[in-house]
């Protein structure tokens, strides 16, 4: 099973972004992702957000640009094949 990784930025209110992210990739892809397999990761270091599947990221957003949850998923789909 596949793991995805949700890294943002601690500081920058990007807590909600990531949840949000986690629970709609769980949503659309619950069949092949088990809800352990999906983890949000406040870093302090990291300015921004960023999903990455099974180490290798699908999706960078620099601090300061919007964050889309939905692109999130859509980029997850994608690495999966779905």
């Amino acid at each position: 099973m596949s793991h995805v990784s949700i890294e943002y930025c601690g500081t920058c209110g990007l807590t909600t972004k990531a949840a949000t992210a986690r629970q709609l990739i769980l949503r659309e892809m619950g069949d092949v992702l088990a809800p352990e397999s999906v983890t949000i990761h406040p870093r302090a270091a990291l300015s921004g957000f960023r999903v990455s599947v099974d180490g290798e990221e699908v999706l960078s957003v620099p601090e300061g640009d919007h964050v889309d949850s939905l692109a999130a998923v859509n980029a997850v789909r994608y690495r999966l094949g779905r």
